[in-house]
């Protein structure tokens, strides 16, 4: 086999086994990400009211109910929780914005330690609930897809 041919094999099979490898061991590892078990119920909410009138403030207790921190996203100037109002039977998703200035000095994110909760204030979100309705926030835990959420109503 001449030299030529023989560089043009290594150069074409060399980088078809670095990225089967890569693939190999990269599938492995999101499988084991994937596959772990996400914390039931870590996150639970609470309200200390369950109906409200419309310009009242909304204030919603996230708790960290497992044996570990948890880490929320601060969504800043967005809402911190997603809040849905329920219309002809179907949840709709609301949305919006605090003055920036509010954000000023905020974390990226917040750090729950176990078994801590932490009070969301919506006032500066109070436009969520200027309407007549049931309303529902709701959170999950990092990357888990349970979660929890609280109901409530808002009336004239």
């Amino acid at each position: 086999m001449k030299y030529a041919t023989r560089v043009r094999i290594i150069s074409y099979a060399l980088p078809v086994v670095i990225v089967a490898l890569f693939a190999k061991f990269g599938a492995q590892d999101i499988h084991t990400i994937f596959a772990q078990t996400p914390p039931a119920n870590a996150v639970s909410l609470s309200l200390p009211q369950h109906s409200y009138t419309v310009g009242e403030h909304v204030v919603v207790t996230l708790s960290n109910t497992s044996g570990s921190a948890l880490h929320v996203a601060n969504h800043c100037p967005n809402e911190p929780l997603s809040v849905y109002r329920l219309e002809h039977g179907t949840w709709k998703a609301l949305h919006a914005t605090a003055p920036v200035s509010k954000c000023v000095g905020e974390p990226s994110d917040y750090t729950l330690p176990a078994h801590s909760s932490l009070p969301v204030n919506y006032a500066p979100w109070q436009s969520l609930f200027d309407q007549p309705g049931t309303y529902c926030i709701y959170a999950t835990a990092g990357l888990s897809a349970h979660g929890s959420m609280v109901r409530f109503t808002v009336g004239q």
